[in-house]
Formats: structure tokens, sequence, C-alpha cells
């Protein structure tokens, strides 16, 4: 830079003065003052007094700093030059300092993000503790027990710029944690009210569908202690053959229970095989012959191709969903079994002419003692069951209404099919 103002100022020297001269070797020291060291900037200064001297001042080619002219040159450039840098280090350190605030502040605001997201104790420690090592170069860790305390891992530092980032981390650090102890609170809140929700749901279930029959054990017991003389032997018949059924409805509501339970909780596991589906129909349909007197039955449920299942399991979900059809049918109703294949499925519908289910009651009515609005004495387990065995053959079942209520089961099938099912 000293060196192009030389040039300029060689130029120029025949047409100014050389008090106009020196202003070129002034704005270059100027500039070099403002964009270098103060130790450049001393040595730009002492160039150009001495390029300027030897130059521009008689005797030319002479040095003569001595002389009051030159010393009060040197003296005007080295302060102006001084000013300058002075005033350029000032700017330049103003400039890096709002722009550590700068990244500081991104750092922060990227720091709130992380804590928001944040799910637990660990995850929060684990982000203040990346924020701090990224953005000064600490080690640390915070402190839940002490109520998010930033501990550091070594001397604290002593710049109050890095005190105070530390103290925002801190403080959003504890507002984090406080905002996970009160969703924790919330959440346990919420898992005992809906604990105790199903706990007044099952007692009432189990209340209500268990009462009944042993309301009718009890009454058929006591005539027959009690009135045993008075009574034909079609009367005590008729009596135990109450007391025997539902003695049975209580073995198969406890059976259902214990079964439903075992299946959440994973303790029983189904059995598959390729089975053809028209046989399972059909040997459900045998056992609940007496009941559908009356009703008609269409069944469209081709054999083949057989279906990867557990047979009991499915033949369970039919027989609960044709007791449910049975249940809501009208008087000589109808009743519709259909099953087909599709990619990768297999979908078994059961659908009635009755009233069919409640709007919105869609999902509700696979929960646990849950029964439709339109009557019936179901014990509201049956659905549920379905629901659970749905979920182990990796499938799902569901219910609309299409001039009645449709049930249908899908179930996964295995994409390459039964492999030499003869053998």
């Amino acid at each position: 830079m000293i060196g192009l103002s030389a040039v300029v100022a060689w130029h120029m020297a025949a047409h100014f003065d050389p008090a106009n001269v020196i202003l070129v070797f002034m704005a270059g020291v100027v500039f070099v003052a403002a964009t270098s060291r103060r130790a450049v900037s001393l040595c730009s200064i002492g160039l150009s007094i001495a390029l300027f001297d030897v130059l521009f001042v008689a005797p030319q080619w002479g040095f003569e700093p001595s002389r009051p002219q030159a010393v009060f040159t040197l003296s005007f450039m080295v302060a102006i030059g001084l000013l300058v840098t002075a005033l350029a280090q000032r700017v330049r350190r103003e400039a890096a300092e709002a722009q550590r605030r700068a990244e500081r502040l991104q750092a922060l605001n990227a720091l709130s993000l992380a804590l928001a997201a944040a799910t637990d104790d660990a995850s929060v420690s684990r982000a203040v503790a990346d924020t701090l090592h990224e953005s000064l170069g600490v080690q640390a860790r915070i402190d839940a027990a002490q109520g998010g305390e930033v501990v550091l891992e070594a001397e604290a530092p002593t710049d109050p710029a890095a005190r105070e980032f530390i103290a925002g981390a801190a403080a959003q650090a504890r507002l984090a944690l406080s905002r996970l102890a009160s969703e924790a609170r919330s959440e346990a809140a919420a898992v005992r009210t809906e604990s105790e929700r199903l706990r007044n749901t099952l007692l009432s279930g189990i209340s209500h569908d268990f009462r009944t029959p042993l309301t009718t054990i009890v009454g058929a017991t006591t005539s027959l202690l009690e009135q045993d003389h008075a009574l034909d032997p079609t009367a005590k018949r008729q009596l135990l053959h109450s007391v025997l059924h539902e003695a049975q409805r209580l073995h198969a509501l406890t059976s259902t229970l214990l079964d439903l339970s075992r299946m959440q909780e994973g303790a029983l596991q189904p059995r598959f095989e390729w089975c053809p589906a028209d046989e399972l129909v059909q040997e459900v349909l045998r056992a609940l012959q007496p009941r559908l007197q009356g009703l008609q039955v269409q069944v469209a449920v081709p054999g083949d191709p057989p279906v990867w299942c557990d047979p009991g399991l499915v033949e369970r979900v039919l027989a609960n969903l044709l007791d449910n059809a049975i249940r809501h049918a009208p008087a000589a109703g109808r009743i519709t079994i259909a099953a087909q294949h599709t990619p990768g499925h297999w979908q078994l519908s059961v659908a009635d002419n009755g009233p069919g289910v409640p709007p919105g009651s869609e999902s509700r009515i696979f929960q646990k003692f849950v029964r439709g609005d339109h009557g019936g004495n179901g014990t509201g387990l049956g659905l549920a069951l379905c629901a659970a065995i749905a979920d182990l053959h990796g499938g799902s079942i569901g219910v609309h209404n299409d001039s009645g209520a449709v049930f249908t089961l899908r179930i996964v099938q295995p994409t390459d099919g039964p492999a030499d099912l003869e053998r």
C-alpha cells in the first residue's frame, strides 16, 4: 500500500504542491492503520516518512529526518496512524464481540428448541452440555437434583459474557426440567385416573355379568332345597337345567376373561397352520345350529386357497361374531358370512340385517364390557376377544353399517402361499 502511494505521489509531484502529495501517503497510512495491527501501522508510518523525505523533500534523494519540517510531519503522521489504529481496533473488537453475542444468542435459541423436544432429564443435561462445549469450549453437566444448576468440570470462565451465557443456559435447563416434572405429574395423574376408570368399568362389568347367572343359580338351588317335596320331577329337572346353563355361562365368561388377559399380556401365542376356510365356518355353524333356527344364513366362503391361521382362535372369532349377529338380527332375519383373499390378507365378514351399530361407537364396542346401545344380553367381552385375536394374527377387525352391522376380520397371509399343502 505504501509503495502504491509512492507511485501515485511521484506522478502527482510535477503538478501538485508537496503538501498535497503528502496526503496520498497519509491516505495509505490510514488504510493500513484501519486494516492492520499496530506494529504494521507504525512500520507503514515510518516507511511513508522515509519515502516522502527521500523522494519529494529537497535535496531530493537525501534523508534528513531531523529537520523541523520532517519532525512535524513524522509526529503528525504517527499521531494520525495511532489514532486510526486505535479506532480500527476498537471497531474490530466491538464487531467481534457483537459476532460472539449473536452466535451465543443463536446457540441459546437452538438450545431452547432442543430443550423443548427433550423427553427426560438426561436429554436436557446432554443438550446443555453440548451447547456449552460448542460455544465456550467448557465441559459441564446439569445437576437435576439441584434444580438444574450447571456443574462445570473445569475452572469457570472469567469473561462476564461467558458467565452470562452459562447462566442463561442454566435458566433454560431449569425451565425444561420443571416442564418435564410437570408433564410427569400430569401423566401419572392421567394414568391413575384411567386405571381407576378401567377398574371401575371392570368391576361394574363383572358384577353385572356375574350377578344374573348367580341370581338364577341361587334362586334355583333355594327352590330345590326349600320346596323339594312340593316340586314334581319335571320342575326339578328344569331348575337343574337352569343351574347347569348359568354355571356354564359363568365358566365361559371366566374363561373368556382369562384368555383375553393372557392374549393382552402375550402369554398366549397362536399356533399357525394352513386351514380350509370353509371347514372352519361349517364347524362353527354346526355348533351354533340350534340358535340359528329360524334365521336365513348365507355362506360364501371358498375353501381354496387355505388360510394361514390358528384355527381354534379364528373359530372363536367367528363364533363371537355369529353370537352377536344372532342376538341383534330380527326374527327370520338374515346373516351373511363371506370371505375373500386379497394380496397379503384374508378377509372374513359377518353381516346381519339388524339395527346396526350406533354411529361413533365403531371403535368403542371392541373394548371390554362395552355393549351396543340397542340392547342385548351379551357380556361385552366377545368383541374385545375378537380384537385381541386379530391383533395376535397381525391383522385387524372393524365394523360398519350397511343395512345392518357388518363385522370384518382381516388377518395377514404369507405372500408365497402354502408350500406343498398335501404333504
